[in-house]
């Protein structure tokens, strides 16, 4: 039987926000944080333990399908965790995970390992669109339509091939609880889509609506401080459309996931849209059109089955020890920082560090007052445009497309912040995210040790000092990274030692190039005080 909505909504809540690592009293003054109470995120003693029993257990208990998540929305699941180990059980003696290790987050890595497996045994990779979600299954929804998605529910109720005219290009839902209101509302912003026609997350109601329509209701009182609307209209990219369709099919449902999407043949949207991570694995596979049409196609990631996790139980069951899987579990990840919090550090960044807009054409007519920019290119929140190669990327592309299309070299003042703007402030940050997030995974993967890197991932100061070490730049990621490598292979693994050694040595960098060490230098300053001002337990740290 399902847990309550109350509890339902609580784990909602922690997959969302878990608990902060960053002071939300001072945060506050550049952050929106939710005004709901924390739900303190489980300890260690709640991922896999030690004992054979419980987790053949929690394998055993995976009946649901789970699917490959991309950067910047993924969020820790003990799932996933338990079968990581599984997956590395089974296909010992090669280590199916490498890079990232046992870390309960279902990227890249995790994929490769599980199509590899799939493989190996033979596991049927077919995309399906039946679904195990019951009627009236969804806390809090009376209405969820989306003409691409193969069902939907309309008066409570899961109705398949459900379509209304006029909803090929946004979801629509219908809302009966404020807490599930704000908790899509809120996980639609966190994916960058645009969440509309509800007062809470948008000023513009048009008055387009049937008269009884969901949106012309309100939930009696304010959230937050705003007026909350039952009704909800979200677009954007067609992929982060469907993984929030996903979130509440699974998440607050309970269902399996929506493994394709149907593209009509004459819609305004035929196509899947291509903005999406350069590193991303997730793909446009034509199939075997489900109608007469060669234009339809269905889009899939990876996918974690029932009949896989079967197949891994079934693997392990004579494998598993106490001994083995003890080896297993001193190996997991500890990693403090959901996505939510790496924006949240971003943000903390592009506002307490490195600030708003410059343009080489304001050197040009003051050299002085510039002269540190030294080859600096067109830069906003700490992204230069050519340094870095972060145009190359897609963020990177649209991120300086939506300066072009501003006239940002002629209009913007040095030091602009858009904070008059903050629809496209938030646009921007979260393609900050995307750019700054992918890249300093890849640098964690490339320049630490794999002991160095599993501190730095189980500690938000150090994860904060590298996160912005990935803006400073590839070759200093890698200097940075080499001090805290040696550190740990001479003995050093206490994570605030470890941050003093970092902070210090960027305060103590020198270069044959004066502007250089200036800059560096001030950088340790800068790190330091945004942790010691936004961060909790980092008050009692000194260094040099």
């Amino acid at each position: 039987m399902r847990k309550n909505l109350n509890e339902d909504l609580k784990r909602i809540h922690r997959l969302i926000y878990g608990k902060s690592l960053i002071k939300e009293d001072a945060i506050d003054t550049i952050v929106s944080k939710p005004n709901p109470e924390k739900i303190d995120e489980p300890t260690k003693a709640d991922k896999v333990t030690n004992k054979v029993s419980e987790f053949l257990d929690t394998l055993e208990g995976i009946n649901r399908t789970l699917e490959q998540q991309e950067y910047g929305t993924m969020t820790f699941q003990k799932e996933v965790e338990t079968i990581q180990i599984a997956l590395s059980i089974a296909m010992e003696p090669k280590n199916p995970l490498p890079k990232h290790g046992i870390d309960g987050f279902f990227g890249p890595e995790t994929a490769k390992a599980v199509k590899e497996y799939k493989k190996l045994n033979n596991i049927s990779d077919e995309i399906t669109e039946v679904q195990s979600l019951n009627e009236g299954d969804i806390p809090g929804i009376d209405e969820m339509v989306w003409n691409k998605m193969p069902w939907g529910v309309d008066a409570g109720n899961k109705q398949d091939g459900l379509k209304w005219s006029g909803h090929d290009t946004h979801i629509h839902f219908g809302f009966t609880t404020p807490e599930t209101a704000i908790a899509v509302i809120k996980m639609a912003q966190s994916l960058g889509l645009h969440a509309g026609e509800n007062p809470f997350s948008d000023d513009n109601l048009e008055n387009v609506h049937k008269n009884n329509s969901f949106h012309y209701r309100m939930f009696p009182g304010t959230y937050e401080g705003k007026k909350l609307g039952k009704g909800l209209d979200v677009s954007g990219n067609t992929d982060k459309m469907k993984e929030l369709f996903n979130f509440v099919a699974v998440t607050i449902g309970g269902g399996s996931a929506v493994s394709s999407i149907v593209m009509d043949p004459g819609s305004d949207n035929t196509q899947p849209s291509n903005d999406t991570p350069t590193t991303s694995t997730s793909s446009i596979t034509p199939t075997t059109p489900t109608t007469k049409s060669d234009d339809t196609k269905i889009a899939g990631k990876e996918t974690i089955t029932p009949e896989l996790v079967k197949s891994l139980l079934n693997d392990v069951k004579g494998k598993v020890t106490p001994e083995v899987l003890s080896e297993y579990v001193d190996q997991m990840q500890v990693i403090v920082t959901s996505p939510e919090e790496i924006r949240e550090m971003v943000k903390v960044i592009v506002s307490y560090i490195e600030g708003g807009y410059y343009h080489p054409k304001m050197k040009e007519k003051n050299p002085e007052k510039f002269k540190l920019f030294g080859s600096s290119t067109e830069t906003l929140f700490g992204i230069d445009r050519i340094n870095g190669g972060w145009e190359n990327t897609t963020a990177g592309k649209e991120f300086f497309s939506l300066l072009d299309a501003e006239n940002a070299s002629e209009k913007w003042e040095y030091m602009y912040d858009l904070d008059d703007n903050p629809t496209l402030k938030n646009k921007l940050i979260d393609l900050s995210v995307q750019m700054i997030g992918q890249k300093n995974e890849s640098n964690k993967s490339r320049f630490f040790t794999p002991q160095a890197r599993k501190i730095v991932n189980g500690d938000a100061g150090l994860t904060f000092n590298f996160l912005y070490a990935t803006y400073n730049g590839e070759g200093w990621f890698q200097k940075f990274a080499r001090e805290i490598n040696e550190a740990v292979e001479q003995g050093t693994t206490d994570p605030k030692e470890l941050l003093k050694i970092a902070i210090d040595t960027r305060k103590q960098w020198t270069s044959n190039k004066p502007h250089v060490t200036t800059l560096i230098r001030r950088t340790g300053d800068k790190v330091m005080g945004a942790l010691q001002k936004f961060f909790r337990d980092y008050d009692n740290i000194q260094t040099v």
